[in-house]
């Protein structure tokens, strides 16, 4: 299905009927333990991919020389993907995503 299609079915279609398609909506209850609590050392973004690997490895002592992005799109900022519909859909279904990480829909 198309981008708008599969959103619904991850959000409000999967709320609904309490089906979970390809992706938990909400990223954040993933990092959680059992308290509820993030007690994460670092967590990497995907927009800062390479340089968070980078760090990653260095904090683990093993050489990041030789690593480098392949094949990576030039798509611009994540909000260009999302109408006002969409826009709507996320801001309800992941708030919780969106405020510890401060995503917003802004062009940046």
């Amino acid at each position: 299905g198309s981008f708008e299609e599969e959103l619904y079915k991850a959000t409000v279609y999967a709320h609904e009927t309490r089906k979970m398609f390809r992706f938990p909506i909400c990223q954040l209850e993933l990092l959680k333990d059992i308290e509820g609590k993030v007690n994460k050392d670092f967590i990497g973004r995907y927009e800062n991919y390479q340089q968070d690997v980078e760090y990653i490895l260095n904090s683990l002592g093993l050489s990041a020389k030789g690593l480098e992005q392949i094949n990576a799109a030039k798509q611009g900022h994540y909000s260009a993907f999302y109408t006002p519909e969409t826009q709507s859909l996320i801001a309800e279904y992941c708030r919780p995503d969106i405020e510890y990480f401060g995503y917003d829909f802004d062009q940046k």
